[in-house]
Formats: structure tokens, C-alpha cells, sequence
């Protein structure tokens, strides 16, 4: 991947009340499904242009129609608390932090606003999958390149 640091996908979730916990701030369990949902709109939502300039959305719609995903790893650390206000959305930033041949690390951020610090952190990594065959999908050079309109490094999880 290149060294060029790009702008990260990011999408707001809404806070639910369900989301809170006894202790009245966000469950870890949920804080994960919000930022899994992160990871499902970047790859079915993020705007990318082809190689020959058509905008559309989504990282899968650049891989062949049968491919999908499937996550092997998560991992995250939570940074600070965060407290259940239903009024304001989250703040999810997603970049892809490695490329493999046939998968990616996905990097995450959450933050109770645009400019806070991240309150969770999390990493990802996705098998591309051919469920045809039941075998990773490689990827190609295009989709490398589509990819990489979201490169960044990992986040700074601890232990690294």
C-alpha cells in the first residue's frame, strides 16, 4: 500500500436507547455492532470512482458480483466511556489500513463528534470470499487501487 495517507470513509450512526447499559453509558457489545455497521456501509456505501472516472458506491461493487465478505478478526479497545445521549450520533471513521491478497484490515474510529478524540477503536480484517467455491477471492489490481483511496495506518491500538 502506498505511503499517501487518505481521507477516511466516515458515516454518523444514531445512538439507540437500547445501546446503554446498567451503568447508564454504552454497552461494549453494542459499541461492536456500531462499528461492524460502520464496516458494512463503507463496503456497500462508500463513494469510489473506477479507474476510468464513474462514480458509484460501495467497495464490493468493484469485485465481481458473487464475492462477498467475511470477517475472521475483530479487535477493540475501548478509549473512554461513552454515555447514551440519543440525541447525537456517533462519528465512525473507517480507513483500510492493510491489503492482503485475498484480505484487508479495516481501521475504526468512534467519536461522540466530528472533532473529539476516538472513544473506541477497532480493527478488522475481512477474507474477500468466492462463495462459489468456498476459496478466497484474490484480489485484482482494480479494486487494489479503489482500496487505496482509503489507505491509512492502523489505529493505535495497544500491544502493537
Amino acid at each position: 500500500m502506498s505511503e499517501q495517507v487518505a481521507d477516511p470513509y466516515e458515516c454518523e450512526i444514531g445512538a439507540r436507547v437500547r445501546d446503554v447499559n446498567l451503568e447508564g453509558h454504552a454497552d461494549n457489545v453494542e459499541l461492536l455492532r456500531i462499528l461492524d455497521e460502520a464496516r458494512t456501509r463503507f463496503f456497500r456505501f462508500a463513494p469510489l470512482v473506477s479507474p476510468d472516472g464513474v462514480p458509484f458506491t460501495g467497495v464490493l461493487a468493484a469485485a465481481p458480483g458473487h464475492v462477498t465478505e467475511l470477517v475472521v478478526a475483530h479487535r477493540v479497545e475501548y478509549v473512554s466511556e461513552v454515555p447514551l445521549d440519543p440525541t447525537r450520533p456517533y462519528v465512525v471513521a473507517v480507513r483500510v489500513t492493510r491489503l492482503g491478497s485475498s484480505s484487508l484490515d479495516v481501521g475504526l474510529e468512534l467519536r461522540l463528534s466530528g472533532d473529539a478524540e476516538p472513544a473506541v477503536l477497532g480493527e478488522t480484517t475481512v477474507v474477500l470470499l468466492d462463495p462459489g467455491t468456498g476459496k478466497p477471492w484474490p484480489m485484482d489490481d482494480d479494486l487494489r487501487t479503489l482500496l487505496s483511496a482509503y489507505s491509512g495506518p492502523p489505529v493505535s491500538l495497544r500491544g502493537r
